[in-house]
């Protein structure tokens, strides 16, 4: 566990000074300095042949140098016997380690525990003799003799770190020890805080180690280690990145011919797969199989090492396998018989014994696959059947061996059609997804597959798969650190699937349109939901119970944590634990932390909130149909349907399309729309019945707005009212309000009809609803921003300071971050003249642009906003979101989620000039209508019929939208 040390230069120099000064003044050595120096000779030969020893793997040198050890302690002083003990208790636990007898590890602690009996505290071999003592220590925990060695290792650790200064040659080396000890720690109890104490240690064990120092290969591997481990908790791909960086140094400094070069070579491979898994650059994948076939190479039948190396290179074949192209039916058997191999290498009572069965069974189908031969079919379902008897209740892989049992009876249904297996695979299916014990991940991954074959054979069991795949998506995201980790998680490969549409698409199929509104809202926008509390009320909870909320966080992390680490089957080396005092303490904490949180779950849904981390009933969510209905529009690869929400009735269905087509259409116009109007506010202004924008809207209309118009209209529904548009997937980036014209009336648009408004989810309305706004016959306080490099942003401030002594005007030379912030805290209502910026890949990096520095989106939802009421964002891109992305992503979005009842925004580019010209017929109307921020969605309307009236263009009024109450 820790790295064993041997005198330093200093501490032999010092012997050498002894001895020197017993010599001093004298012609000829006494009997006794003669004594001393023999003895210290047998002991630096001793040291020598136990370096040999290690290096040969020569047990006859290792004997010889024990018999040193021995023959040098008799010779010494007992005031000098603290380094000859701590030498010899190196060495019994070294013979320990080939031969396994306890006597030995028993005599390797008793010589080190006498060692540093010699060394008080200020002693200067102190901290040489403690890192000896916890080698033996370690053993001693790692034969069972349980968590308090540990505990005992980390403590002396800690004490041999503090005797170590900044500039002491041995520093890192203890940082390196004492992290890898806090890294065992984090895998027995799932404390996150371990995890990054030892990420913090390995990077100063690194930093010690500057490009040329011998030692560097260590704690770049030890660094990388924690670095990977830290990445499957949190998906930030910085720390991948980060460690495969440190991996590909590390390799440089075990060129070929190191006899431990195998190791860099599968963690860099297995770090550089997980990339590709992330990220789909195929060159990942097959640098990584060229390096699991290098560390292979390296491992003869026979090396401890090669059954990982085995099913390394196997798993990295069945996923290029995997893949389109040529090639495949050859890594398939390969993979087989790579698995096939590992296996029967391995003992019964191997930890990895039931994930090779696994992974041969999962080779096996494939390999069906191609060859249509069932015997393989069936060996696959007896081997994923046979390796749950080698999981315990709580082990971290049962999850996937119930899944692997699952798809490989749902396989064997497909040929032999046989009911009972059918209902035995979705039945598993299902025990995988409730099995608390393992990853959030590893149950979401079963949820998926029991949805999409229930979803195929129409199973009854379907809708209650897309619910509990809804709740574990949630359960992903609920417990990462920040927003953006969170976004990381929801990008991840096998987790970015358009989880809440697809089961809305199925549940309209059946007929269930309440369900549909359930799993849409639990579905969609949880980032926002999670950050403000809106479904999982987080920030309520603390409010009434702060003791609970706690309890529940630290209870679930530690949980998720604990099943991710040691699930990880990382390659074979300290970090990678599987020793049976580890395993024996994970399943006693996992079965304690389960019971904890179930017992914390029915405090909270019984005494503060009965829905928590479950969806919203529709009777709640049909609350935002107060004021009007609110059209939810689901488009998924299946269909295209419209849900009419009510306040008092079950939702309208208004059936779009089902047909290839239609899906054609929503891509071509979202991918036209954008296009040309940024290509008319370039050149000029598209005009006439060849302008392919309003062609574009016209078949919006056809597609979409008359459908749901008619409905309306049928439901009795006033012309000139209020409704909302709940778009999904790609209809969030369209405008729908401005689909037409209607025909035979060229110039009438849908918001000639009625007056629209945006959500981006039913619950972010009610809560924008429910805001308390300031009365209608006083005047808010008015914040109107300006932004550089916009010719017009003057004349639209000063339009707006016209309005009255209650607007505050920041002319550009204020437009700070602070000192924006500052303000947004005492104003209600806000006015940004400038600059937007929609980063697409990072969406919460997207911002407007202010004096020399950008606010972003990050910065405003960290607000507390209490004076919120209206805000208008007159700036390019402020309510574009992610095309096909069900998060909403957007400033607009922010500024609502952060307390706005009522957010105007742009879809697209807006022309400079129609800034000061929108913003005076905007604020006219909403100050004559005198229904506060309530009546912005209609001012927005009336300021665009003028501004279409005195002839501005299509695109150019199409791209402003009001999103909220």
């Amino acid at each position: 566990m820790t790295t064993r040390l041997k005198p330093t230069i200093d501490e032999l120099y010092s012997a050498l000074k002894t001895l020197f000064q017993r010599c001093m003044g004298k012609s000829e050595l006494s009997d006794a300095d003669r004594q001393f120096n023999h003895a210290a000779m047998l002991q630096n030969e001793a040291n020598r042949l136990h370096d040999q020893s290690l290096a040969e793997g020569d047990n006859d040198l290792l004997e010889q140098a024990i018999a040193l050890y021995n023959q040098a302690l008799s010779l010494f002083s007992p005031e000098d016997h603290a380094l000859p003990l701590s030498n010899l208790g190196n060495a019994l636990l070294t013979k320990f380690e080939h031969e396994g007898k306890k006597e030995l590890l028993r005599d390797a602690l008793k010589y080190h525990r006498a060692a540093l009996d010699l060394c008080p505290p200020g002693h200067p071999e102190r901290a040489f003799c403690i890192n000896n003592l916890v080698n033996s220590i370690y053993e001693q925990y790692a034969q069972g003799d349980g968590l308090e060695r540990l505990d005992e290792a980390l403590l002396f650790l800690r004490e041999a770190l503090a005797l170590r200064e900044s500039d002491d040659p041995q520093r890192s080396l203890s940082l390196n020890n004492l992290g890898n000890a806090v890294l065992t720690k984090f895998k027995h109890t799932g404390d996150h805080r371990y995890l990054e104490e030892a990420t913090d240690l390995h990077r100063e064990a690194l930093s010690l180690r500057p490009p040329g120092d011998p030692g560097r290969d260590f704690p770049l591997i030890n660094l990388s280690t924690t670095l990977f481990l830290r990445f499957d908790q949190e998906a930030l791909p910085q720390l991948l990145d980060e460690a495969i960086e440190h991996l590909r140094e590390a390799l440089t400094l075990r060129p070929p011919g190191h006899h431990d070069r195998g190791l860099i070579l599968d963690h860099l491979a297995s770090a550089l797969i997980t990339k590709y898994e992330q990220q789909g650059h195929l060159e990942l994948l097959t640098e990584g199989i060229d390096l699991h076939g290098q560390a292979l190479s390296l491992r003869d039948p026979g090396h401890f090492n090669r059954c990982y190396s085995l099913t390394n290179l196997a798993g990295a074949l069945l996923l290029r396998a995997g893949l389109e192209g040529s090639g495949k039916d050859l890594d398939v058997k390969e993979a087989v018989d790579l698995y096939r191999e590992a296996l029967e290498s391995e003992s019964l009572e191997s930890p990895e014994h039931a994930y090779s069965m696994c992974s041969l069974s999962e080779a096996l189908i494939a390999h069906y696959k191609i060859t249509c031969n069932v015997k393989l079919l069936e060996e696959a379902v007896a081997l994923a059947r046979n390796s749950l008897q080698f999981c315990s209740e709580v082990d971290s892989y049962r999850t996937t061996a119930l899944y692997r049992l699952a798809v490989a009876l749902a396989v064997h249904y497909d040929h032999s059609r046989n009911t009972e297996e059918l209902e035995e695979s979705l039945s598993i299916f299902e025990i995988a997804t409730k099995d608390q014990h393992c990853a959030s991940k590893d149950r979401l991954l079963a949820a998926f597959d029991w949805v999409s074959t229930g979803r195929k054979l129409s199973h009854p069991s379907t809708i209650r798969a897309y619910s509990t795949a809804l709740e574990l998506l949630e359960h992903c995201l609920a417990f990462s650190p920040t927003v953006e980790m969170q976004h990381q998680v929801m990008k991840t490969k096998g987790l970015s699937r358009p989880l809440a549409t697809e089961a809305a698409s199925y549940a309209i199929k059946i007929g269930n349109l309440d369900i549909t509104i359930e799993f849409l809202e639990q579905g969609r926008a949880i980032l926002w939901s999670q950050m403000r509390g809106f479904r999982t009320p987080m920030d309520q909870l603390h409010e009434v119970d702060q003791e609970l909320a706690n309890r529940f966080i630290e209870t679930s992390r530690a949980l998720e944590s604990l099943a991710l680490s040691s699930k990880r089957r990382y390659t074979a080396d300290d970090s990678g634990d599987t020793s049976g005092p580890l395993m024996d303490s994970q399943i006693q904490q996992k079965r304690s932390l389960v019971s904890d949180l179930n017992d914390i779950l029915d405090d909270i849904r019984t005494k503060h909130f009965k829905n928590f981390l479950q969806a919203q009933p529709f009777s709640l969510l049909q609350r935002a149909a107060k004021n009007g209905p609110v059209i939810v529009l689901n488009h998924h690869t299946s269909r295209t349907d419209a849900l009419i929400v009510l306040d008092n009735r079950l939702p309208v269905h208004v059936p779009l399309s089902i047909s290839e087509k239609f899906r054609e259409q929503v891509t071509f116009i979202a991918t036209n729309l954008n296009l040309v109007a940024a290509r008319a506010s370039r050149l000029h202004p598209l005009k006439g019945s060849r302008n392919p924008f309003q062609k574009n809207l016209q078949l919006l209309w056809s597609i979409v707005g008359r459908p749901v118009v008619e409905r309306l209209r049928n439901l009795g529904v006033a012309e000139q009212s209020r409704i909302w548009w709940c778009p999904t997937s790609i209809l969030s980036t369209l405008p729908i309000h401005a689909a037409g014209p209607v025909m035979p009336a060229g110039d009438k648009y849908l918001c000639n009809m009625y007056i629209s408004s945006y959500t981006p989810t039913l619950t972010a309305l009610i809560v924008a609803q429910e805001v308390n706004v300031g009365g209608v016959n006083s005047m808010p306080r008015v914040l109107a921003i300006q932004g550089p490099n916009l010719l017009k942003a003057n004349e639209e401030l000063r339009i707006i300071s016209q309005l009255g002594d209650f607007v505050t005007a920041l002319s550009i030379e204020h437009t700070t971050p602070p000192v924006v912030l500052q303000h947004m805290q005492t104003h209600s209502w806000i006015h940004f003249a400038c600059h937007g910026h929609l980063s697409l890949h990072q969406p919460f990096e997207s911002s407007f642009e202010l004096l020399n520095e950008h606010l972003s989106l990050h910065d405003i939802v960290n607000m507390h906003l209490p004076q919120a009421e209206l805000a208008f964002l007159a700036a390019c891109h402020s309510a574009a979101a992610e095309s096909g992305s069900e998060e909403v992503l957007h400033l607009a979005a922010a500024m609502q989620f952060c307390g706005f009842q009522s957010v105007i925004g742009t879809l697209w580019e807006m022309e400079d000039e129609d800034g000061p010209e929108l913003a005076k017929g905007f604020y006219q109307s909403l100050l004559a209508l005198k229904e506060g921020s309530r009546g912005s969605a209609r001012a927005l309307n009336d300021a665009i019929k003028g501004m279409r009236a005195e002839g501005m263009t299509l695109e150019r009024w199409a791209t402003f939208v009001h999103i909220g109450a």
